[in-house]
């Protein structure tokens, strides 16, 4: 990262190095809070990567803080990435894996059900942590959540270059010499390109239009 992109500085720490998040936060305009880390982005010098676990309630809290300081003239923005897993919860609960199902999300229209899923839905327990810092700091903290399903494609950036489960399900096919299904196999769902998930994070900069919530396309 350093040898390609000279003019970014590195900051070193880990999920739980609150304060130095905290500090971070304080300084950028914009922080990224993503996973898996296989999303290129070159950075500004008013923003802040966060690409490890956005799972990480630590984490997440630190850099909240930091941008709730920010003034109403000059407010942080965080886009955080979630998942469509948050989206099964129902099957989770009913334990129907591999079955049809009907529900259809709305991200526009039907926004306020998104935003209000069952706390035992996966990531639910960081989402409701930055929506809640987005409504009770909304003059100085814009907050967007984008939820990618399952992404494919080879990253573009200088680390990780692959991602994790369209590789590894195509290798139990070819490990076990044939295909698989759950259940009675009527479940389906949809993929992303890793190059369209960062266009997808990207869109939210500008205009940041206070976005709450985007789900990019899933069915289970």
């Amino acid at each position: 990262m350093a040898s390609q992109y000279l003019n970014v500085r590195l900051v070193y720490g880990t999920l739980d190095s609150d304060d130095l998040l905290e500090d971070e936060a304080k300084k950028a305009d914009i922080v990224l809070s993503m996973w898996p880390p296989h999303i290129r982005k070159v950075l500004r010098a008013d923003e802040l990567l966060d690409c490890a676990n956005a799972d990480h309630e630590g984490a997440v809290k630190a850099i909240l803080r930091g941008l709730s300081s920010h003034s109403a003239a000059q407010p942080g923005y965080i886009i955080h990435t979630s998942g469509t897993g948050i989206l099964c919860w129902a099957d989770l609960e009913r334990k129907t894996f591999g079955e049809a199902a009907t529900k259809i999300y709305d991200d526009w229209d039907g926004v306020q059900e998104l935003t209000s899923l069952p706390d035992m839905a996966p990531h639910r327990n960081v989402e409701k942590i930055v929506l809640t810092a987005g409504t009770e700091n909304v003059d100085v903290l814009q907050t967007a959540i984008v939820c990618p399903p399952c992404i494919y494609g080879k990253g573009r950036g200088p680390g990780n270059q692959r991602s994790m489960q369209m590789p590894d399900l195509a290798k139990c096919i070819l490990e076990g010499k044939k295909g698989f299904q759950v259940g009675s196999g009527k479940s389906s769902c949809e993929s992303a390109l890793s190059y369209d998930t960062k266009q997808s994070t990207e869109s939210r900069h500008s205009p940041f239009n206070g976005c709450s919530s985007l789900q990019m396309p899933h069915h289970h």
